[in-house]
């Protein structure tokens, strides 16, 4: 009897953003000791100032071998009217020099789907022989 395993493995993001007229913002953002106060670093940007209902995504990046481990927040501070990036793990410090990209969708932007599927494993199928 021989015995015929399938695996597959795979993960899927689709993003779908309805952006008519452009696409959107991005930049980086780089934690540097002027931007950095009490491990929140302030994100100054002409887009998100002034905007405590700004939409806007966050993610790290490998840049100057400077990247962060462990998860970050993002928080409006009133007191200034900026965005500020911060590390979640209280005994961590975010890094000087550690980058983010930070991408603004189109304000005509209406919806925001994500498609994830999760990586399976397949029965062994089993055929006489």
């Amino acid at each position: 009897m021989k015995k015929l395993l399938i695996i597959s493995s795979f993960v899927i993001l689709a993003f779908a953003l309805n952006a008519q007229t452009n696409n959107g913002i991005s930049f980086i953002h780089r934690v540097t000791p002027s931007n950095l106060t009490n491990n929140h670093s302030e994100i100054d940007n002409p887009n998100l100032n002034n905007n405590p209902g700004a939409v806007f995504f966050i993610s790290k990046t490998l840049q100057n071998g400077a990247s962060e481990t462990s998860h970050v927040g993002i928080l409006y501070d009133g007191s200034t009217n900026k965005w500020t990036l911060y590390d979640e793990n209280p005994g961590d410090k975010l890094k000087i020099n550690s980058t983010y990209t930070v991408f603004i969708p189109p304000a005509e932007t209406t919806y925001f789907n994500m498609l994830l599927l999760i990586p399976f494993k397949s029965p062994v199928l089993t055929t006489g022989c």
